[in-house]
């Protein structure tokens, strides 16, 4: 790290490069690599520091653990004119929602609209990423995934519904996209380890005590520190939403992703973060994903 008060800087072709022949190294084909590489600098290039370089470890961990399968290839099992529903084969999101929106840009170019979903897949980093491919293809998108359960239903007082992206774009001829990437929570893995290593605190009183059901706005009492990793965090505390807004935007995005894609499975069925840190868990980190 630089002096403090300053930030490193480095060239980003030299980074995208590293991480590429890093997840090479541990066997990824080179079209693997580039899907991580690519998606990973997306996130680095928008700001999005906990969906930067930080969330490589979630992919790492479910390959240290056995539960990732580097070498897999995301297959079309079943599709239409019009959809098409993908197996990760456990592979990373990375390469499947790549895939992904690659055949339902292709589709709908042919056809107006096209709806693609994902299932056994990992974690797919910042989903910005995927959304700005349909950009490059001069198409409009909405793209997400489900998670591990670390978020409780409003009023509720149990980790058991997703904390997922949502990310989106829109063409504007010849001026920028509308680009929207924002997440269906109020926290994530990450923000608890920004709360243990900076201090920081949330914006709201979303954290909840899972002894006394309390609710506050700190997540350092509740961090339980996964070893050799710094980003990915997992905590004893549940989560609450701010809102009912938030609550049915989630809800929704259940629907897309674990309840009517054809092979997805619903968010309380996905293993916990302590689950996989403790080789609990059989199943990967995504029960489902979309992309329109």
């Amino acid at each position: 790290m630089g002096a403090p008060g300053k930030t490193k800087s480095t060239n980003a072709d030299f980074l995208r490069y590293c991480l590429k022949r890093v997840w090479m190294a541990n066997g990824a084909s080179e079209e693997h690599g580039d899907a991580v590489a690519d998606a990973l600098m997306v996130g680095i290039r928008q700001g999005k520091l906990n969906q930067g370089l930080g969330v490589y470890e979630a992919i790492d961990i479910m390959f240290q653990k056995g539960l990732l399968d580097i070498k897999a290839e995301p297959t079309i099992v079943s599709e239409g004119d019009t959809w098409a529903s993908i197996d990760g084969r456990k592979s990373s999101g990375y390469f499947t929602l790549t895939k992904m929106a690659n055949t339902a840009i292709e589709k709908a170019k042919k056809h107006g609209i096209a709806i693609v979903f994902g299932h056994n897949h990992n974690d797919a980093g910042s989903f910005g990423s995927y959304a700005w491919l349909a950009n490059r293809a001069n198409c409009i998108a909405l793209t997400s995934n489900n998670s591990v359960p670390m978020c409780s239903p409003l009023g509720g007082m149990s980790n058991t519904i997703a904390v997922p992206p949502f990310d989106g774009i829109g063409i504007a001829d010849q001026k920028p996209p509308v680009w929207m990437s924002t997440k269906l929570c109020e926290w994530y893995d990450a923000d608890t380890a920004q709360a243990v290593l900076q201090g920081t605190k949330l914006k709201g009183d979303y954290v909840i005590d899972p002894e006394t059901g309390e609710v506050g706005n700190d997540l350092a009492p509740y961090a339980e520190p996964i070893e050799g990793y710094g980003r990915v965090y997992n905590q004893t505390a549940f989560q609450q939403l701010g809102s009912p807004r938030v609550y049915m935007l989630n809800l929704f995005n259940e629907l897309l992703t674990g309840i009517i894609n054809p092979h997805g499975t619903i968010t309380p069925e996905v293993p916990s973060l302590g689950d996989i840190v403790d080789g609990k868990a059989t199943g990967t980190s995504v029960g489902g994903s979309f992309f329109l």
